[in-house]
């Protein structure tokens, strides 16, 4: 009669394994202490959002030093020299204030995607006339708002030029037109 129970492999064992639920031993664990574990989780994420953020930068400078190279925005019949407004500030400002512009002169507001924009005539001396572009340099809507104009809606649009009131129908600048950007 055999015993029941046992090691499968001595005399009178079951010949079962024993099944305890834990992998057997094969050396030591590794044991981190929980303070460690918490400290070496913060500083993966502390490099992961310095990395993100360095990201960030650089394809932030990249924007600003492409848009900031354009000097000129042409048509097939006028060619206008730009003063560009990239940051938040230059934008804010656009030609608010000046008297007027040069001939053939303007100024041109680049974003980094397409969509609706929002822009005023509040601080403006001169009526303009507005431009809308898409990313491939499109003449998407042109219109013309005086001096004064509160808040207004303009289409979708990657680039915004302003020239003086008349430019834009005295070269013939209509939707479905191309522009090409000059850069130094």
């Amino acid at each position: 009669m055999k015993a029941r129970g046992g090691h499968p492999e001595r005399p009178g064992g079951s010949g079962r394994a024993l099944r305890t639920g834990r992998a057997p031993r094969t050396g030591r664990a590794l044991r981190i202490s929980r303070p460690a574990m918490t400290g070496t989780a913060l500083l993966i994420l502390a490099i992961s959002v310095g990395a993100v953020g360095a990201g960030l930068v650089a394809r932030d400078y990249l924007f600003k030093t492409s848009a900031g190279r354009i000097r000129a925005v042409s048509f097939p019949q006028g060619e206008v020299a730009v003063d560009v407004a990239v940051t938040e500030p230059e934008r804010r400002a656009g030609l608010a204030g000046r008297g007027g512009l040069p001939p053939n002169g303007g100024m041109l507001f680049v974003y980094r995607d397409t969509r609706p924009r929002r822009f005023t005539m509040e601080g403006m001396f001169f009526a303009l006339d507005i431009i809308t572009l898409d990313e491939a340099g499109r003449v998407l809507g042109v219109g013309t708002h005086d001096p004064g104009e509160g808040p207004f809606d303009l289409g979708p649009a990657r680039y915004v030029l302003e020239v003086e009131s008349g430019w834009a129908a005295a070269h013939g600048v209509s939707p479905g037109e191309m522009a090409e950007f000059a850069r130094d």
